[in-house]
């Protein structure tokens, strides 16, 4: 069984598959074709799901709010504008008019629910704002006395026992999964050790070993890719670089709130231009853009190359079923 399967690229699943088939065996795809998609050459989980009618789950159980559920509905299924004015009506879109204010804005937000128990997490498509964001809201937690006990400096970042931590690494012997997120219960800074409590009740213990090798990282934000599959109470999302994938990942982690954040007018970037675009326009034009893939069979090709009108090169084939990756063991 292969979760997350959407974000496999092609010269991954097809060696597995027929490795599977030769030893009569069934594989299962889970994942969602709408979430993030694959890095390298991709489509053939899209391929499937459209030759072999996959199992889909029809309804929604994350979302509390009714008109969240349906937005959300919208979004995937490519009506954008629609499910972008819901949002805005339900005041879920946060603007600033520099980068500088929104992620103040942005880091503030965080804050004031993390103090207030909530499960909540910042979410950027790029590294460098995650890395922002993280130094942002670590500043104001520290103001706010957030931390305690001796400081453990890891590349030389500061962390304390109350800190949020999120790893990075597999080390399967100690419990630990790319993504595992934690709370710092204690800090050994001459052993360089860690001790955690995990967000699934888990006891972590994060030795030297593990910890300079880069593997620990602040956990106040991380990338829509690190959060995928989570479920939080609150998302709040920076709009820099989303798309339909991102966007839809992103806007259906919280439970209870998802929130986007977008520049009103970029002034430490705008270099003199005399028309910067509205925010909420440029936000849905990107919402709109789809990173996902298809399979270069899904393409029809003409059957001369001096014959006919040209081809529609987006056409569905109708009558070249994907034989290749339709094996008995997998159809059963």
């Amino acid at each position: 069984m292969i979760d997350e399967a959407g974000m496999a690229g092609t010269r991954t699943l097809a060696p597995l598959i027929t490795a599977a088939v030769a030893a009569r065996a069934k594989v299962v795809l889970a994942g969602d074709t709408r979430q993030l998609s694959e890095i390298d050459a991709g489509g053939l989980v899209r391929a499937l799901d459209h030759q072999l009618a996959g199992i889909h789950l029809t309804h929604n159980r994350r979302q509390h709010q009714p008109w969240e559920r349906a937005a959300l509905t919208q979004l995937r299924t490519g009506a954008v504008k629609r499910s972008l004015d819901a949002y805005l009506a339900h005041d879920r879109v946060t603007t600033a008019p520099t980068a500088r204010a929104l992620r103040a804005q942005l880091a503030g937000d965080y804050v004031a629910a993390y103090r207030n128990g909530e499960q909540v997490l910042m979410l950027a498509t790029r590294r460098s704002d995650v890395n922002d964001l993280n130094r942002r809201a670590r500043c104001l937690l520290a103001d706010q006395h957030t931390f305690t006990g001796p400081v453990l400096y890891i590349g030389g970042k500061p962390f304390q026992t109350g800190e949020r931590i999120i790893c990075t690494r597999n080390q399967h012997r100690l419990g630990i999964t790319n993504g595992t997120t934690a709370t710092i219960t204690s800090v050994e800074p001459d052993e360089r050790s860690i001790t955690a409590l995990t967000d699934g009740g888990s006891i972590l213990t994060l030795p030297a070993r593990y910890i300079d090798a880069g593997h620990v990282q602040h956990g106040y934000a991380t990338t829509i890719h690190k959060a995928q599959g989570q479920t939080l109470d609150r998302a709040y999302i920076l709009t820099t670089g989303l798309n339909r994938e991102s966007g839809y990942t992103a806007l259906s982690r919280g439970r209870k709130e998802n929130r986007l954040y977008t520049i009103a007018v970029d002034n430490e970037h705008d270099h003199g231009h005399t028309h910067t675009p509205d925010p909420i326009d440029d936000l849905q034009h990107n919402l709109t853009t789809t990173t996902a893939q298809e399979l270069a069979t899904h393409y029809r090709q003409p059957t001369t190359p001096t014959q006919g009108p040209e081809p529609d090169l987006r056409a569905r084939p109708r009558h070249r079923p994907l034989n290749y990756y339709r094996p008995r063991s997998l159809v059963a």
